[in-house]
């Protein structure tokens, strides 16, 4: 079931009360649990962020890719003044008196001609305003096309979303576990060198006692010196495995290098005996993989690109219609006006483009054929991902038992009394 985009971002919200527990400039105050880390993860790891981001950005491109489809309605204002030299009416040649017969108290008289355009001067000022509605009818299928592959792109985005998400509580889990194992391991040589320490303290005894030579000595001191850089290079690795978790949960780093264990994990490994079959793995890898599921929605947005491209063999029409209202060009008054209505169609047709749709289609084309070899070769990759894995899973099944029969045996070995 696909889950919303504020469910994804919102994931593990809660988490932020277990950010309050800091002291002495460490990250917390009290070990983490693994479900904790993972919390952390999905919230605060940069990756998953990242990936939101980026289906925010698919999620506008979706609305801009439909924003063609919908009327686009459009006001403008214009205004405009010129310089009443040129609009004069004289043609600014030699200028011919012309009288018209007039009647005036009964009496007729002469009018110049002169006179009477001057008042039919054009105006100076001119100013427009309209509202305009313009719907795209046709253009080859490009706009329906490209809103289909904004839409399959947002798809291919949450896809890969989700598969971060997979990959990130993959790796959080990974480096906990790791973490509690070299804790583990740091303890065995701590171990182990307090085991050399004691070693070391009783063939002093006996060497001042003399039961022992000096050489017992020397060689319980040489195993000594030679297992405390293992010691070392154990709290070195369980530091590094700390670190190395805290970038993944997007600790900032100053709190990471503050302390000599800045991120203490509480748990311990555990084994629970898990059984896979590969055929069913591999079935239920190729249907539910977000990773797969992403490569087909490019494939299908591939598709849709060859029919933007080649819609340029096609025509475009649209129509506009629309209310505009402008001062009278032939009177000086500004508020003499005129308005109306027009509606009207437009139309191109690119008949010659130098080759530009040809190797635009060519090209989406080429595309195409791309993201069908990174599909197959995507999917080898995860049935590749699945074999391993279940093959890992069967070695260490069998390691675990093998040592689980060691210890058992070594256990009874030293119950056994000693013949002398």
């Amino acid at each position: 079931m696909r889950i919303s985009l504020f469910a994804l971002t919102t994931l593990a919200g809660f988490t932020a009360s277990l950010l309050a527990g800091e002291s002495n400039g460490g990250y917390r105050s009290h070990a983490l649990t693994l479900d904790e880390a993972v919390q952390i993860g999905i919230k605060q790891n940069p990756n998953i962020l990242r990936q939101v981001q980026e289906l925010k950005r698919n999620k506008g491109l979706v609305y801009q890719a439909q924003a063609r489809l919908l009327p686009q309605v459009t006001g403008s204002v214009n205004y405009t003044q010129e310089d009443r030299g040129l609009v004069s009416n004289s043609s600014g040649g030699s200028r011919v008196n012309i009288d018209l017969l007039g009647v005036q108290a009964g009496q007729p008289v002469a009018i110049p001609l002169i006179s009477f355009l001057s008042n039919q001067q054009q105006a100076t000022e001119n100013w427009t305003v309209q509202i305009q509605v313009t719907q795209l009818l046709y253009d080859g299928g490009a706009t329906i096309a490209s809103r289909r592959a904004a839409r399959i792109n947002e798809d291919a985005a949450y896809y890969t979303l989700r598969d971060t998400i997979d990959s990130t509580v993959e790796t959080v889990r990974t480096q906990f576990y790791q973490i509690v194992l070299n804790k583990a391991l740091v303890q065995v040589q701590e171990e182990s060198v307090n085991l050399l320490q004691s070693q070391l303290e009783d063939q002093k005894s006996r060497f001042e006692a003399g039961t022992v030579p000096q050489f017992n000595v020397l060689q319980a001191q040489s195993q000594l010196q030679n297992q405390i850089p293992l010691l070392i290079q154990a709290q070195n690795n369980y530091r590094i495995s700390m670190v190395q978790l805290a970038k993944t949960l997007g600790i900032p780093a100053g709190r990471q290098y503050s302390t000599d264990e800045p991120l203490p994990v509480a748990g311990r490994l555990t084994y629970t005996p898990i059984k896979y079959d590969l055929s069913s793995a591999l079935i239920t890898a190729r249907a539910n993989r977000p990773f797969l599921k992403a490569q087909r929605s490019n494939v299908l947005s591939s598709v849709e690109q060859v029919t933007v491209s080649a819609s340029g063999w096609k025509p475009t029409i649209s129509a506009s219609i629309g209310l505009r209202q402008t001062n009278n060009p032939r009177s000086a008054q500004l508020d003499n006006t005129l308005e109306g209505w027009f509606f009207g169609f437009t139309g191109s047709w690119n008949i010659f483009d130098g080759g530009n749709t040809y190797g635009s289609v060519k090209a989406a084309r080429a595309s195409l054929e791309e993201t069908k070899v990174t599909l197959d070769d995507s999917t080898r990759q995860v049935e590749l991902d699945v074999s391993t894995a279940v093959d890992n899973l069967r070695n260490a099944q069998e390691t675990i038992a093998a040592s689980e029969t060691a210890v058992q045996v070594s256990q009874e070995a030293s119950a056994c009394p000693m013949n002398v």
